[in-house]
This record gives structure tokens, sequence and C-alpha cells, in this order.
């Protein structure tokens, strides 16, 4: 029997005047979800800094439109005055939280700080009101280096809290275990898509929902057509689910698009978790998983 998945933080990653209210509040929302500290990084991009030491580089200052030489203090100020802001806005989101400046590479810089026991938060690569934070395909790519779990935002939220969804692929399929000890310790209910090679497992579905303290009444279970998106989105039908989970081990496409795929088709946060399987070699510690950050 595998060790219990814990998380402990939920990390959200933030680069140059890409922090908004907006997309705090929800990621705080989630932090409440799922029972986990929120963790901001504030990364100060070192390329940045770089550009501003040669002699040539310019940026159009508005309203005059005038190319004027880039300020290492004024950039310097500006990540200041984001760090206050930042912090003003986590003090009235009534979480646990914490900020941490690094001076690097934003990839590499969270690469080295997540650890398995985080989740990365990337918003949705797609149009929508959300701005985009930190590059989503360098930063999944850290995440995965440093054995931390993914959560993808849509483009736009959902409107209401409702079931919590696991997608199973297989019988090792760990989603199931994190799903429902999210609809217990908060009262949702727990809808449950079974697919591929967990078609017919509905009876150890349940014995294991019963186990992590999810009651019958508040327990679906459907089987869907197929092991690919278009099965997945006709099992979960008109559903208003608040979050979906998936196993990335089971679900290697998981990480090639279909996350981020289901998460704009449903509108709704999808959790990818990078869970160990029996006989899979240990992560490697978050210092071993990418380059160069500085704290400050």
């Amino acid at each position: 029997m595998p060790a219990p998945l814990i998380f402990r933080r939920l990390v959200l990653a933030v680069g140059h005047g890409d922090a908004s209210t907006e997309t705090m509040r929800e990621v705080a929302e989630l932090a409440r979800l799922l029972g986990l500290d929120l963790h901001c990084v504030l990364v100060e991009d070192e390329a940045l800094f770089t550009l501003t030491a040669l002699p040539f580089a310019r940026e159009l200052r508005l309203p005059n439109h005038e190319w004027r030489p880039i300020e290492t203090t004024r950039l310097a100020d500006e990540y200041a005055g984001m760090a206050r802001e930042l912090r003003r806005t986590l003090a009235q989101l009534g979480v646990a939280h914490a900020l941490e400046v690094l001076r690097g590479d934003p990839a590499a810089s969270i690469g080295t700080l997540c650890q398995a026991s985080d989740i990365i938060v990337l918003a949705d690569a797609g149009t929508g009101r959300r701005p985009r934070l930190l590059p989503v395909d360098r930063l999944q790519e850290a995440a995965r280096r440093s054995a931390a779990s993914v959560l993808l935002l849509p483009a736009r939220p959902p409107t209401r809290a409702t079931p919590v969804a696991a997608m199973l692929a297989d019988s090792a399929d760990r989603s199931l275990e994190v799903a429902a000890r999210i609809a217990a310790s908060t009262g949702a209910a727990l809808l449950v898509v079974l697919a591929g090679a967990a078609a017919g497992a509905a009876e150890t579905v349940r014995a294991t929902a019963a186990s992590l303290g999810v009651p019958a009444r508040l327990l679906e279970i459907r089987e869907a057509p197929g092991r690919d998106l278009a099965g997945l989105l006709h099992a979960l039908g008109r559903t208003h689910e608040r979050l979906i989970v998936l196993d990335h081990a089971a679900w290697p496409m998981a990480g090639d698009g279909i996350a981020s795929r289901l998460a704009a088709a449903r509108g709704v946060p999808v959790l990818v978790i990078e869970a160990p399987r029996d006989g899979d070699a240990a992560a490697p510690p978050a210092s071993d998983a990418g380059a160069g950050a500085t704290s400050r």
C-alpha cells in the first residue's frame, strides 16, 4: 500500500507586472479547498536586469511614446513596489500565506524551489480574462523535474463550489485518493469517472471512498466511453464540477495537452498530481531539480 499523498503548499509564481487581485483571490479559494498554505513567489527576472546594463537597450514610455534607456534602479523599484502590493493583497485573503522574492531565471527558480509536497499553479495559456503568469510550458517542465504537482487554472473560474471529480485510468491511479480526501475535508460530493483499465472498478471505488470519509450519498460513479478527452467530456456531461484531479502517471498524455484542454473545455481547475508508484525511484530533492535563483 503506497504512503498517503501529502501536500503542504500551493505555490503561485508571479513575474514582472502580471499579478492580479482576481487571480490571487481565486488561488486563495483553491488553497482553502485543498487545505494548503499559499506560497507566493515573486521572481525578479535576471534577464531584465542584464538587459538594463546594455547601452543600446531602450523602452517605449507612455503616454508620450518616447524611447528611453531602461533604468536598473527603476526596474528594482518596480519589483519592490510589486512585492509591497502582493503583501497587502495576501494579508487580505484570509489564508495562511508567505511571500518569497527570488532573483534569477523564472522557470529555473521555481524548479529549484518546488518539492513533491508542493502544487504549483499555472494559468491557462488560452485567451480569457486572466493574465498569463510565468510561461506555462517552462513552469510545467520545471514542476515535473522537481516532482511537484500542477494545478491548471482555466481562463474563467467556476462560479460555484460543486463536486470534486477524479478521473481514474487504471487500478493504481491515485487521483481517487486525492479527490476523496478533498471532498471529505470540505463536505463536497465526489464524482469518479472510470476509463480504460479502471472500468468495472466501481466496488473498489466505493470501498476506497468510504475508507477516506466520503459518505455513499455523496459519491457518484460513471464510466467513460473512451480513454481520451472526448470520452471524459461525455462522462462529465452537464455536471458543474469544482475541481478535476488527474494522476499524471496514469494519464501520461496529461502533460501533453489533455489536462489544459480539459480545463478549458470544462472551465474548472485541473490538478495533475505527480504521484510516485510502487517501484518508482524517489523524487530528487528540490536542490537537484533546476538551476539558478537567489533569495532576496
